[in-house]
């Protein structure tokens, strides 16, 4: 049930850059007017641990035209997150999705 809450919340906020599916694999994303590091750095001031570039898929990122951005933020949740640690992520990315700067 988390990743259904998961993909509502993604599909709803950002560029998602692979389509997530009931596996809970990790799903990269940019968040617009935000540098993936940025947003990493916004959701490590809530406790949200994320990783920001390009996870060694170098071509990729540049195929993408991402690379020169700073890449994307990756979330990969897995079966032993919760449903208030799913929406706690959402809230951070909604609030840093709302800010300036």
């Amino acid at each position: 049930m988390s990743i259904n809450i998961l993909i509502a919340l993604l599909l709803r906020r950002l560029a998602i850059l692979c389509q997530p599916n009931k596996r809970m694999q990790p799903t990269a994303f940019t968040l617009a007017g935000k540098s993936p590091r940025q947003v990493a750095e916004e959701l490590d001031e809530a406790n949200i641990f994320m990783w920001d570039g390009n996870y060694y898929a170098l071509e990729v990122t540049k195929r993408l035209g991402l690379e020169d951005s700073g890449g994307m933020v990756r979330v990969g949740p897995v079966h032993y997150n919760t449903i208030e640690e799913i929406k706690k992520f959402s809230d951070a990315l909604s609030g840093i999705a709302t800010s300036s700067g």
